[in-house]
């Protein structure tokens, strides 16, 4: 799971509430993703408040305060998209990646060749290109163009 992850201390100005993370553990200097993902509360001054994806504050005992220094980004793959809403193309003949609608004329796009995230328009074709690598940085994007949240599904 190493490479799922960012090696960077997280800056709090890039996290919302709602955004996922991952938790670095220091002791065996081994990154890991518990139960996948962890989603950020509560940002304080130099921690946050953490719970896991499927849990909600009525757990408390199931929150978790961690430095910024102890998480970590969670970088961005197929199976990752799929399972936040983005639709597969694998059948596809050009087999590009998958996609998921901004509204009825815009969508993002992510392309297995260059590993991108691409706002495109369907009718005159504009594109522009996001170098956005971690889960929190689609949210954050997601929401900023739809005012909805980008969640993992239930299933």
């Amino acid at each position: 799971m190493l490479s799922l992850l960012n090696n960077r201390i997280m800056n709090k100005q890039e996290l919302r509430i709602g955004n996922y993370i991952a938790i670095i553990n220091r002791d065996t200097a081994i990154n890991y993703v518990e139960d996948y993902a962890m989603k950020v509360v509560e940002i304080n001054t130099f921690d946050l408040a953490i719970i896991k994806p499927k849990e909600n504050l009525a757990h408390k005992k199931e929150v978790l305060i961690k430095s910024l220094a102890d998480v970590s980004g969670i970088k961005i793959t197929f199976d990752i998209l799929t399972n936040l809403g983005f639709k597969d193309l694998s059948h596809d003949k050009n087999k590009w990646g998958c996609r998921i609608e901004v509204n009825a004329s815009d969508e993002l796009c992510w392309y297995r060749q260059d590993n991108n995230i691409r706002y495109q328009t369907k009718g005159n074709g504009f594109t522009r290109d996001y170098n956005i690598k971690y889960v929190h940085q689609l949210q954050n994007l997601y929401f900023a163009l739809t005012g909805e949240e980008l969640v993992f599904s239930e299933a």
